[in-house]
């Protein structure tokens, strides 16, 4: 789940993500906008709950994921950075401020 989707184009631009939440399966918002799953806490409860990779939130065990990058605050852990227990509050407003301004910059 990055912040923009890859390479996919429609009419020579990048096609937009849809608006659907991993965490609460809303239309309304992104994941990393979530707020009924806000803290790291309760985002890792609901990925293992559904059963998803820590790391890519794919239908597998994150031992078994593709995926080798690392969570970008604690790179010595196996998680998205959206599952991070380091994350402040302030940290995970500056992450979704910063996910929001990149799809800004890339579909407007």
């Amino acid at each position: 789940m990055s912040a923009v989707a890859g390479d996919h184009q429609v009419n020579g631009k990048p096609e937009e993500i849809p608006k659907k939440c991993l965490f609460c399966s809303s239309r309304q918002h992104h994941s990393w906008e979530c707020f009924r799953y806000e803290t790291p806490y309760q985002k890792f409860s609901r990925v293992q709950i559904l059963g998803l990779c820590f790391r890519c939130f794919r239908p597998h065990l994150a031992r078994d994921c593709p995926n080798h990058t690392k969570c970008q605050r604690c790179p010595t852990r196996a998680h998205h950075i959206l599952l991070c227990p380091r994350l402040t509050e302030d940290e995970q407003a500056s992450l979704r401020e910063t996910f929001n301004r990149l799809l800004q910059e890339r579909y407007h």
